[in-house]
């Protein structure tokens, strides 16, 4: 009798067992799907937030002259405009639609050079290689964006937005 009352107890807490450890996987399981969804669905929702906490028009990455990975952000703000006036609106698309890697930044890149050689005071700034890509890059979206904008037929003297590009390269900056 011992015996049959030991092998019940034993069985009954391994079916006890077995349901726990299924509802413990269901319900497991139940929450990954919720934070996936949840978490898909916020990053849907913020398009490209940068790590500088607002919305960026347009992203990319590269790489500096110590070999380190870069995150930029491209936006458009207004200046004397309203945020949802329609030139800010094509400005933004037009800054979005750009391919940032595709970019010739070769005359920018020569123009911030002779600039640079002919700067009074001081001297000539000393500028590495990655500075000169991120200033000349810097240039040629803002100019992609008036001459969209005037394209357009908006005005662009002065010009009712601004055009930044926000950089952080490796792990601590």
């Amino acid at each position: 009798m011992a015996l049959a009352d030991h092998r019940r107890r034993i069985v009954t807490a391994g079916s006890r067992a077995r349901i726990m450890r299924r509802r413990n996987w269901f319900v497991g399981g139940s929450v990954v799907i919720v934070l996936l969804a949840g978490g898909g669905a916020a990053t849907a929702g913020s398009d490209l937030v940068t790590p500088w906490g607002w919305t960026a028009e347009n992203t990319f990455a590269r790489v500096d002259d110590r070999g380190a990975s870069c995150y930029a952000g491209v936006r458009v703000e207004p200046e004397g405009v309203a945020d949802d006036a329609p030139i800010m609106i094509a400005a933004r698309e037009i800054a979005s639609g750009i391919s940032l890697d595709d970019l010739d930044t070769s005359a920018a890149e020569r123009r911030i050079v002779a600039e640079n050689a002919d700067a009074t005071g001081d001297g000539p700034r000393a500028i590495g290689p990655s500075q000169l890509r991120r200033e000349a890059l810097n240039a040629v979206v803002a100019e992609t964006v008036f001459e969209g904008l005037r394209e357009q037929g908006f005005p662009t003297d002065p010009v009712p937005v601004s055009v930044y590009i926000r950089e952080r390269c490796g792990a601590g900056e």
